[in-house]
């Protein structure tokens, strides 16, 4: 009994272990196959993160892509309209030295206003484009702030007039300072533009601040239609115009106000903007950095005489007479009183350089190189003090360096500012 209880024992001993063997590697090949199934888990997470990281790479491309062909359109499409709309603005300019009855005269208006708005946009554009690529380079010249800010606002009281609306303009900047002028001009300018466009009866208020510490203050208010608060947040998207805007108001392309951050953000400045729906749109504007300038500002526009004295002869070099633009230009200053003498390159203007007596020049070049240094160079040998005017299109000549005494004028020109240089001295 005792060795069959024994026996027993160790049969069901063999067996409990036999069991346990079993269950032992039973649990290892699970827990195995748990590790092998986490494994294949994890690579196939680690192939999907692969994947979307692939795509997504993909996706910024095409985004860059897309971007670069964006600055491409706007260079093309600046490029394409500049010249005609020079040529228009040109012409329309030789038509008011006409005698004109008030009707026709009436309707030039019109059109050269039509011309002025068309130029804004292709100058947004552009503006975008070089600003985005890195090309857009400062200039500060010396300028009145308050004088430049009444000059500009004063260009807007037709539009304001003929709206009901009142255009007001308050400044305590009346000292001369170093700023780009152009970039502070067309921020004024598309601010305005945009408060006249949206207010449809009460004011547009200017108002210009100038601190010891070298910050300009740049509010523009108006009592206009509002803007959602929705809309705030899109305010500064390309092409954006506004979900809750009616088609009333919808004349542009809702490139403005990116423009004006682009253009802000490269002066280092801020804008914010206070607005309700029905209670008007106040944008503040902050320009950091500008000081006083040293000497007396530069004459506006206004301040120029724009044609020659009555009784003497002048005459004016005029290169790249060959394409609408050159023809425009010439018959601008006919119609101005100067004597034309044109050429259609460099070679030719070398020519009637030393057969004639010149006293100013308009260059209109198909590239910006030493050999137009040496042209201007060689006039200005005879004539020290002579007026030198050149003309830029699609190729930029940021990058060539000019005297300062040389003014560079981007195409589309306004008439008055191709003249106004034109009688500058130095």
């Amino acid at each position: 009994m005792t060795i069959l209880a024994v026996s027993v024992f160790l049969v069901t001993a063999v067996l409990f272990g036999l069991v346990g063997y079993n269950a032992g590697r039973n649990n290892k090949s699970t827990e195995v196959d748990r590790l092998l199934a986490e494994k294949t888990e994890a690579a196939l997470e680690l192939d999907s993160i692969l994947v979307t990281s692939q795509q997504l790479e993909a996706a910024l491309e095409n985004v860059e892509l897309l971007h670069r062909s964006k600055n491409q359109f706007y260079y093309s499409t600046s490029h394409d309209l500049r010249q005609p709309l020079h040529a228009l603005s040109m012409f329309c300019s030789v038509l008011k030295n006409q005698n004109l009855d008030d009707f026709s005269k009436e309707v030039l208006d019109e059109i050269s206003e039509a011309i002025l708005d068309v130029m804004r946009e292709i100058d947004v554009l552009l503006n975008i484009a070089r600003v985005d690529v890195g090309i857009f380079k400062l200039h500060p010249v010396e300028v009145n702030l308050e004088d430049e800010t009444r000059r500009i606002a004063q260009q807007y009281q037709r539009r304001a007039n003929a709206k009901g609306l009142s255009l007001q303009v308050s400044s305590s900047a009346s000292e001369n300072v170093s700023l780009d002028r152009a970039l502070f001009d067309r921020i004024l300018r598309n601010l305005i533009d945009n408060a006249i466009k949206f207010t449809d009866n009460g004011h547009v208020q200017v108002s210009l601040a100038w601190s010891g510490d070298g910050v300009v203050k740049l509010t523009v208010s108006d009592t206009g239609i509002g803007i959602s608060r929705e809309d705030q947040d899109y305010l500064y998207l390309e092409f954006y115009q506004g979900r809750e805007i009616s088609g009333n108001y919808r004349t542009g392309v809702g490139l403005g106000l990116a423009n004006v951050l682009k253009m802000i953000s490269r002066l280092k400045g801020t804008i914010d903007v206070e607005s309700e729906p029905g209670s008007g749109t106040t944008v503040h504007v902050k320009i950091p950095g500008v000081h006083r300038a040293g000497k007396a500002s530069q004459s506006t526009e206004s301040d120029q005489t724009t044609a020659p004295q009555p009784g003497v002869e002048k005459t004016v070099l005029v290169l790249g007479e060959n394409s609408q633009g050159g023809r425009s230009t010439i018959m601008l200053l006919e119609s101005s009183g100067w004597k034309v003498l044109s050429a259609d390159n460099l070679s030719q203007a070398y020519t009637l350089h030393r057969q004639h007596k010149i006293d100013a020049a308009c260059l209109e070049p198909l590239s910006y190189d030493d050999e137009l240094t040496k042209l201007i160079e060689a006039l200005r040998l005879i004539v020290p003090d002579m007026p030198v005017v050149v003309l830029s299109s699609d190729k930029e000549p940021e990058t060539f360096e000019f005297s300062p005494e040389v003014a560079v004028l981007k195409k589309p020109v306004s008439p008055e500012a191709l003249l106004q240089r034109l009688h500058c001295v130095g």
